[in-house]
């Protein structure tokens, strides 16, 4: 899966087998987007690591290094849905200097 095909914010993405994923993101705060309350269905497992639930889909989430996300159970054709449903596309960085 090329990288271009989802947005120019991930700035790789690497497919360890069919339901594992991982993707550079760029100032992208795991925790911060799923404890602001505006997403409500999820389980914290352990620092940064998070079961997370969307309609009828499930997947593991957690951070490994700096702004690489790891997306585990999910499908290649889900991948795409789990990134916007994380709201990867936002430029956080430039709505931060606004502010």
């Amino acid at each position: 899966m090329e990288s271009e095909t989802l947005a120019e914010g991930i700035d790789s993405l690497v497919q360890f087998d069919d339901e594992h994923f991982a993707v550079k993101l760029n100032n992208f705060a795991l925790k911060d987007t799923l404890e602001c309350g505006q997403t409500l269905r999820w389980i914290r497992l352990a620092k940064e690591r998070y079961l997370v639930f969307s309609a009828d889909k499930v997947v593991l989430l957690y951070l490994s290094d700096q702004d690489v996300l790891h997306i585990i159970g999910a499908s290649e054709q889900e991948l795409k849905y789990w990134l916007t449903y994380l709201d990867y596309d936002t430029d956080y960085a430039a709505i931060q200097k606004r502010y």
